[in-house]
């Protein structure tokens, strides 16, 4: 696989609007042994073409596996027509936005490995493809 540095692209209006009121957000990341890891969120922002701001309680193997490799997948599908977009991209800054607030000894066991922290990814997007459960291209749309 050729992980060079792709320019960014352009982010049309109609994926944008699409890929922004999507329900739940799929992300993909692998560490350093190259094992995928899928994590969910539900809040996903284009404040500009080409770029994406992710915001979620993202499980602690999520953000290991970033600070490692920061090359990630991004998936939406819209649940009634199955239709969505796929965003490649590389994760240029994670920002912790806000933690759980208070200790509680009690339940400091139950919680070990759990994130406490929600974090802000920040992704500089190189492809975005169609992506749906039917007969589909891998090819970007920037390539149809």
């Amino acid at each position: 696989m050729n992980f060079a540095k792709r320019d960014r692209v352009k982010i049309s209006e109609d994926v944008k609007a699409s890929i922004e009121k999507a329900d739940i957000i799929y992300v993909s990341t692998s560490g350093k042994e190259g094992i995928p890891h899928l994590a969910a969120g539900e809040k996903i922002v284009i404040p500009q073409s080409g770029h994406i701001r992710l915001e979620a309680w993202f499980c602690v193997k999520t953000v290991e596996n970033l600070t490692i490799n920061p090359h990630i997948a991004i998936a939406t599908v819209d649940p009634i027509t199955k239709e969505g977009y796929q965003l490649i991209g590389k994760v240029e800054k994670i920002d912790d936005k806000r933690m759980m607030d208070g200790f509680v000894p009690d339940l400091e066991e139950k919680w070990a490995g759990l994130s406490t922290t929600e974090y802000t990814l920040y992704v500089e997007v190189s492809e975005v493809l169609k992506f749906n459960t039917g007969v589909h291209s891998d090819l970007p749309l920037s390539d149809l």
